[in-house]
């Protein structure tokens, strides 16, 4: 093999600081995004706190609060109640995250592949993590990251560890 020459070791050289720069700013645009999702959420609980006391006082009636607005507590039972519904079916799980604050963070997941690919060998990694877990979103690969991202912004403990050190270093712009 040839020794590199001069420019190409500066094209190098230079395409590894262009990566280190774009890599702090999907980082800093990663944290903007989470803390705009955690504040967007504990608004939306003080919000949704206040309608229910209404509700519970019977100022408004249940169709008035949930044509207002959803609750996080309802979107987490509908996930609940579908992981029923499919384990009865199939003896998997299909939702990985059932907590309603997940969907806005699985979202966010999707954008991260958008902008930068899976990771490396994601493939394998996540189809025996849906293996483990008995997940069956998981064996969609874009699915299993966005799951991944948003388990990880929540501190699911159930998170595999080799999988949450894959996203912690991806949210750390590395």
């Amino acid at each position: 093999m040839r020794k590199p020459d001069y420019a190409h070791k500066m094209t190098d050289a230079e395409l590894a600081k262009l990566e280190q720069r774009i890599a702090k700013l999907y980082k800093e645009a990663a944290d903007e995004l989470t803390d705009t999702v955690k504040a967007y959420f504990e608004q939306f609980e003080k919000r949704d706190a206040a309608m229910r006391e209404k509700l519970d006082a019977g100022e408004i009636t249940e169709q008035q609060y949930t044509q207002k607005f959803k609750s996080i507590d309802d979107i987490t039972k509908a996930k609940e109640k579908n992981n029923e519904k499919y384990r009865a079916k199939t003896g998997n799980d299909w939702s990985f995250n059932t907590d309603g604050r997940a969907t806005a963070y699985h979202e966010f997941g999707h954008c991260v592949v958008d902008v930068r690919g899976l990771p490396d060998n994601w493939e394998s990694i996540s189809s025996a993590w849906a293996e483990e877990s008995k997940c069956d979103i998981l064996k969609t690969p874009d699915e299993a990251f966005a799951e991944a991202w948003a388990a990880y912004h929540l501190g699911d403990e159930k998170l595999p560890q080799n999988i949450a050190e894959i996203i912690q270093k991806i949210a750390e712009g590395k």
